[in-house]
């Protein structure tokens, strides 16, 4: 049989090794057991040999009737057909097989298809609108080009296209029906199509974000089947991506598509001879011609920036300006377009990006795992999507005052980690009984800041070595589940931040691109930390992508910051209220205003409640912030409406709430607990102290005094603190241009606190 033909009801494609039933259900068999039927219909009604027809499929090579029984079973799985009662292929025992079903060929391709109108023309194609004579149906015919009739480069192109199409089968693949020749021209045919291809849409510039995930969405389920079918697409780009009418993508355009095992390397001479369209090409196949799966991911990421920008990120001039872009720049110019991506895209994006492709996402699935999850955060910013695990209250901690020897303090910052319990808390917290150290079952240790010297609170050029070595920042954060630490701290006078893992590592390790971060926070889910450089504000994933700036500028330097619920980060300045900024689309807006009746001066040290209630900030008077005046600060709550505040206390600062219902606050560097209601947002109990010593960036003059306190919490009942308590008086100015001034303030220190001596 020559082309196309019909076995009774069933539509047989050779070349295309399909067969597609009266309800369109479409089977691919093997290349071999294809020809084992066409060898039958060439003679159907005879009974033939298993000799011969192995002779005469298999060509001399050596097979066993095994093997040619297992083909007869896959074409009677195929046709649905019973070797009982059969109606398509026939068993004669002893003897052979009879294809017994009707067969009827199709009309030539001259005739059967009605060319209407050319509706696209590519370097070596051109596609037409057709008609279907014989089905009745409208379809896409692409054939070689006039000019490339003598081609035969691009009539392989085009079989290769459709052999490679037709063996996927996705409701956001184009179909293929039928491979031919047609006026002595290769030619397929495909699925008629009516819509716009992605690059007539990006046209009149970026997508609405919501839209945009959602047709990325369904790029990369189509690119995960075509991937599990061990196809790589090779050259997909906006061009070969179709919005239907009905709403949802076809991928087109399969030409350069390979084998995920076969080798591609091809070492291309020039940009002629890559597989793919230059501004979409991977770093690996425009470097070598190398592609898998990785290449689609990287073409992908680039098309997805553009939806959600409206720009290509590294097209240039010329398409070797381009391709140079494509090998050299680490990173799209992310700075360009903060404003319309999302912290996650931005992350997503990144990573789908990365010159190296082992840095990249390994498969489709992931991608469309973290599309999910982002469409959800976009569609959802009120809901919290990273639940912490069953907390541990806290309960008090006393340490011997003669273990920090302060020397030993300005090698490297020792943290306390104290695991704590439920029953002596509860019972200081009633005020039934006080706390007895000897009978409450706890534990403490030290974790040291190595490979770091010290902690640093702020850039090391805009502070006093002495401000380093008492950070007037929160320098450390532990992720909700206590797994994770994460420390601003420096070695000489780099600081960097550091990551810890708290089970089973000694050591923590230098966060890649942090090189000036200080301040860390993690997000609700533990995945992310926030942290400033210079007034810039930042995230780092904990994977070691390269950090991704959330804000270039927050009108001067930070006093405190916190990850909401609600995908935004709630930040302080030295002055003024507080402000929070949308990691969804990175608009900053006030949260806060100071208060004249109240003579305040700064809102700052923000940190959110638990399912987006509103944030609690330390409120500070005029005068009692700097030249050493620390003596009322009050902890105030903010809701989301701009009348929705009230004090929480006086005298105390920096509170964090924890689980099961209780503040933690910072009076005078001692750590303080109280009950409280989150529900109706009050105290509801009596203070008491948990721990004595607390190091508090309060009681000095500048930069220094910021009220911040060297402690974390963990939902699972760890504090993390530094102990050393707050900057005691009297004081003396600490001008950043006398770094001998350290020891004179330590020598000082040591007089003035007896009990800290080693």
């Amino acid at each position: 049989m020559e082309g196309d033909f019909r076995v009774d009801r069933w539509l047989v494609q050779p070349l295309l090794n399909s067969i597609i039933g009266s309800d369109q259900a479409l089977t691919q068999l093997e290349p071999k057991v294809m020809k084992v039927l066409v060898y039958l219909a060439d003679h159907a009604g005879e009974v033939l040999p298993k000799e011969r027809i192995i002779q005469a499929v298999w060509q001399g090579t050596f097979v066993t009737d095994d093997v040619l029984t297992g083909a007869i079973s896959d074409l009677r799985h195929a046709f649905q057909d019973d070797v009982r009662s059969p109606k398509y292929i026939q068993t004669i025992p002893k003897r052979g097989y009879r294809l017994i079903a009707s067969i009827s060929a199709l009309k030539a391709a001259s005739s059967r298809y009605e060319k209407l109108e050319l509706i696209g023309k590519g370097t070596r194609g051109q596609v037409f609108r057709a008609r279907d004579t014989e089905l009745r149906r409208r379809v896409a015919l692409k054939c070689v080009q006039e000019e490339k009739a003598r081609d035969e480069a691009a009539h392989e192109l085009l079989l290769h296209e459709a052999t490679a199409a037709a063996a996927l089968d996705h409701p956001f693949l184009c179909k293929i029906y039928e491979i031919g020749i047609l006026d002595g021209k290769t030619f397929i045919v495909m699925e008629y199509l009516e819509g716009r291809t992605l690059d007539q849409i990006l046209q009149a510039g970026r997508m609405d974000l919501k839209e945009a995930l959602r047709v990325a969405l369904e790029i990369a389920e189509a690119l995960e089947a075509a991937h599990e079918a061990g196809i790589v697409h090779r050259d997909l780009k906006p061009s070969n991506i179709m919005l239907t009418n009905q709403g949802h993508i076809k991928i087109m355009g399969f030409g350069g598509a390979n084998g995920i095992d076969s080798d591609s390397s091809t070492s291309p001479a020039d940009l002629s001879e890559i597989p793919g369209t230059v501004p979409y090409l991977s770093p690996e196949q425009f470097r070598d011609g190398e592609t898998g799966p990785a290449a689609d991911i990287s073409s992908f990421g680039l098309i997805l920036f553009e939806m959600a920008t409206g720009v290509h990120p590294l097209q240039s001039g010329t398409p070797l300006e381009t391709g140079m872009s494509i090998l050299n720049e680490n990173t799209p110019p992310w700075s360009r377009h903060s404003n319309v991506l999302p912290l996650r895209l931005r992350h997503l994006l990144h990573k789908m990006l990365a010159r190296d492709p082992s840095r990249r996402y390994q498969v489709m699935h992931d991608i469309r795992a973290e599309l999910l999850e982002l469409r959800e955060e976009i569609e959802s910013p009120n809901d919290h999507h990273g639940v912490a695990p069953a907390p541990v209250p806290i309960s008090p901690v006393s340490l011997s005052k003669g273990m920090w020897p302060l020397k030993k303090w300005q090698i490297a910052v020792l943290l306390l980690v104290a695991i704590v319990a439920t029953a002596a808390l509860m019972r200081v917290m009633s005020g039934r009984a006080t706390f007895d150290t000897a009978k409450t079952p706890h534990f403490h240790a030290e974790i040291s800041v190595r490979p770091a010297d010290y902690l640093t609170g702020w850039n090391v050029q805009d502070e006093s070595r002495f401000a380093l070595q008492r950070p007037s920042r929160t320098a450390m954060t532990l992720s909700p589940d206590g797994a994770n630490l994460v420390i601003s701290a420096a070695t000489g006078e780099t600081s960097r931040l550091y990551l810890r893992v708290m089970h089973g590592s000694a050591e923590a390790r230098p966060m890649p691109g942090t090189d000036g971060g200080t301040a860390p926070f993690f997000s609700p889910d533990g995945k992310r930390v926030g942290f400033w450089v210079g007034s810039a504000l930042k995230m780092a994933t904990l994977t070691g992508e390269m950090p991704l700036a959330i804000c270039n500028s927050i009108g001067g330097n930070p006093y405190g910051g916190d990850w909401t619920s609600n995908n935004t980060i709630v930040f302080a300045r030295k002055t003024g209220g507080i402000l929070q900024v949308s990691t969804v689309d990175g608009k900053v807006e006030e949260v806060t205003r100071l208060d004249p009746q109240k003579g305040e001066a700064s809102h700052r040290l923000p940190h959110a409640l638990p399912g987006g209630k509103g944030i609690l900030f330390t409120s500070l008077a005029s005068g009692d912030w700097g030249q050493g005046k620390w003596r009322e600060p009050e902890i105030d709550f903010q809701g989301s409406k701009p009348g929705d505040r009230h004090m929480i206390m006086r005298n105390g600062a920096d509170a964090r709430y924890v689980s099961e219902g209780y503040l933690l606050f910072i009076r005078e560097g001692a750590l303080m607990a109280v009950p409280f209601d989150l529900a109706h947002l009050k105290t509801t109990g009596r203070e008491a102290p948990v721990i004595a010593d607390v190091m508090q960036a309060a009681g000095s003059c500048g930069a220094v005094s910021t009220g911040a306190a060297q402690y974390a919490v963990s939902n699972t009942g760890i504090v993390l603190y530094v102990p050393e308590g707050a900057i005691p008086q009297p004081l003396r100015p600490m001008p950043v241009t006398h770094m001998n001034l350290i020891n004179n303030w330590l020598e000082e220190l040591n007089t003035l606190a007896p009990a800290w001596k080693s």
